[in-house]
């Protein structure tokens, strides 16, 4: 799942568009965001989780917010 959701989003941050491959920056930490937050009824589908960088992903918090991918809901 990690995997593909890294190819998927081409190694960049959602929001930022940083690398987290560790190619470029060995500084950014790859982290796999809920877009809708489990406890706000998200689930662990492929098509709610994105990728972010550390820093992004501690300013959204348990916020619900979309980054440059357009998602359908799963339900």
């Amino acid at each position: 799942l990690q995997k593909g959701i890294f190819y998927r989003d081409k190694g960049l941050c959602s929001y930022c568009y940083k690398d987290v491959s560790g190619l470029l920056n060995i500084q950014n930490k790859m982290n796999l965001d809920h877009i809708i937050p489990l406890n706000d009824g998200g689930t662990n589908d492929t098509s709610n989780i994105q990728l972010t960088c550390e820093q992004c992903n501690l300013k959204k918090g348990s916020k619900s917010k979309e980054g440059r991918f357009l998602y359908i809901k799963p339900y």
